[in-house]
């Protein structure tokens, strides 16, 4: 398989995702208004009228009555496979309409243009 190694370390990834529990505080860049409030002394107008407007697919990297930190930590693995394979998934649909490379590329002549 050409991809072998990749897939070994996203799945790695994918696994010690959850140690982000362990951490203290707010995940940097993920701070709501509040935590903005405190850290730049104001909330901007934009952020304010479109914080209740979307919370995400897993709000909280997390399914609805999964408590506990093991319950938590398969939430975070849940929301990191499903991460992995959007992206994955957006990658496939633009190589979609990429030119093909050619099957044989030592048939292939050089001095073409």
């Amino acid at each position: 398989m050409k991809y072998k190694k990749l897939y070994l370390w996203l799945l790695g990834l994918v696994v010690v995702t959850p140690l982000g529990l362990l951490a203290s505080g707010a995940v940097w860049g993920e701070w709501g208004s509040d935590e903005i409030k405190n850290q730049v002394g104001f909330v901007p107008q934009g952020m304010k009228s479109l914080e209740s407007f979307w919370s995400g697919l897993l709000a909280g990297y997390n399914l609805y009555g999964f408590d506990g930190f093991f319950l938590k930590s398969v939430g975070y693995i849940i929301s990191a496979i499903v991460g992995v394979a959007l992206i994955f998934l957006i990658f496939k649909l633009v190589s979609l309409g990429l030119p093909e490379e050619p099957k044989n590329k030592s048939k292939v002549d050089k001095n073409a243009t």
